[in-house]
């Protein structure tokens, strides 16, 4: 089964488990997991997009690939579109909040010299362009 084929639920089933072939695992679909998530529970949505994205990635040893400030500043970015654009699936939030689809939308928010440094891929960095929402 592809992501587009699969509900929510089990497309973050499949990425936590690394079901789903590397190459399938896009920008659109860390969004959909993060939206998905963001919407179940805000306060556990960092953690569970972690472990999936850890998951993916052991699975297909690609151990080094996570990015805490990526990750951590688009879920930030989801929240915040999410209370603006509460639509119920996510084909309709992503027609009114168009901006999650733009892979370099964070860029707005960090310089490329920062975000794609070694210290914001360990760990959480501020903005140093503008505040997040």
């Amino acid at each position: 089964m592809t992501p587009d084929q699969m509900t929510d639920e089990q497309l973050h089933q499949a990425v936590a488990a690394g079901d789903l072939p590397a190459g399938t695992f896009g920008h659109l679909e860390h969004v959909r997991v993060a939206w998905w998530l963001v919407r179940e529970g805000a306060g556990t949505a960092g953690s569970r997009m972690r472990e999936a994205i850890h998951g993916f990635t052991g699975k297909h040893g690609l151990p080094d690939v996570y990015h805490e400030t990526k990750t951590t500043g688009w879920l930030r970015v989801l929240q915040d579109a999410v209370t603006r654009c509460p639509e119920a699936t996510f084909a309709a939030f992503a027609k009114a909040c168009p901006e999650v689809l733009d892979s370099r939308h964070l860029l707005k928010f960090w310089s490329g010299e920062v975000l794609e440094g070694a210290d914001a891929k360990a760990r959480w960095i501020e903005p140093d362009l503008c505040a997040l929402p």
